[in-house]
């Protein structure tokens, strides 16, 4: 099928409503929703105060990455939003049983690895989770370019996703240039400031796909 585009908003030229409300306003799959604890990644962003009042309100379904410690607390602070998928890490403790948790809420469930991370670290999730996401930049700052290494990463695990069937997804540093290395080793993209530091949020994602 076609390329899935989710937009994260936190690299944007307008206020958060704003962008928000531009993304909801292009045919982008999902609204991509970056979360950062302060103590996995060392910037903490958003409270679930915060998200519930931002999100509430949101027509696409939401793509949220925990780059946190305790995925669960975020999740069940959450559920009254429209959440798609939750991507956890796979550097965390306990992330069996979290993502067993998330997939008891009917919800997908992905999971991410950082670029010095190797593919071996999925190997026990791999029968269970619904996606992989591949970080092409080190988790906590947008507007991050591309670690080209990434691209082996997306090569060795094919074999893997023919095994198991699971998605790939891939964030960080996505734009015109750097798409044109993955877009045949990705079933969907995550991309920011290229999309959100734009005149014209549709024309950009036109140009990823």
């Amino acid at each position: 099928g076609r390329m899935e585009v989710a937009v994260s908003f936190i690299s944007s030229n307008y206020d958060l409503v704003t962008t928000i409300n531009k993304i909801e306003n292009t045919d982008a799959d999902y609204i991509h929703v970056d979360i950062m604890d302060g103590e996995f990644v060392s910037t903490k962003n958003f409270s679930p105060i915060d998200l519930n009042l931002l999100l509430s309100n949101c027509r696409k379904n939401l793509d949220v990455h925990l780059m946190c410690v305790d995925p669960m607390k975020y999740v069940n602070a959450l559920s009254n939003l429209q959440i798609k998928r939750v991507t956890i890490h796979a550097e965390i403790s306990n992330a069996l049983n979290i993502i067993k948790n998330i997939k008891d809420l009917g919800i997908e469930v992905g999971i991410a690895i950082n670029p010095d991370t190797k593919i071996k670290l999925l190997k026990p999730y791999m029968e269970i989770i619904d996606s992989v996401l591949v970080m092409s930049v080190v988790p906590g700052a947008g507007g991050q370019s591309f670690i080209m290494s990434t691209i082996d990463k997306l090569k060795d695990l094919q074999n893997y996703k023919n095994k198991y069937g699971f998605k790939i997804f891939i964030d960080g540093g996505i734009n015109r240039d750097t798409i044109g290395l993955v877009k045949n080793l990705v079933d969907g993209v995550i991309s920011g400031s290229f999309i959100c530091k734009s005149d014209d949020f549709q024309e950009k994602i036109n140009e990823l796909r």
